[in-house]
């Protein structure tokens, strides 16, 4: 149980430092055109949901794990 979280978390985690990060401060440089930036913000909207499920892992095997 205890790796199944460990992993869940340590993806989040390392998706969050390596695309999430880099793409939010090049979306806040504003240096694209306007169809750039939003295809940044669409990914950035995507790995957020996919933090979400994986956060709702951790969650739900830390729960049933007791």
């Amino acid at each position: 149980m205890s790796a199944v979280s460990l992993v869940a978390a340590a993806t989040a985690i390392g998706l969050a430092l390596t695309r999430v990060v880099p793409h939010a401060v090049r979306l806040g440089q504003r240096t694209d055109e306007q169809p750039a930036r939003s295809a940044l913000a669409r990914g950035i909207l995507r790995d957020h949901l996919a933090f979400m499920a994986l956060m709702v892992t951790v969650l739900a095997v830390q729960l049933i794990g007791g």
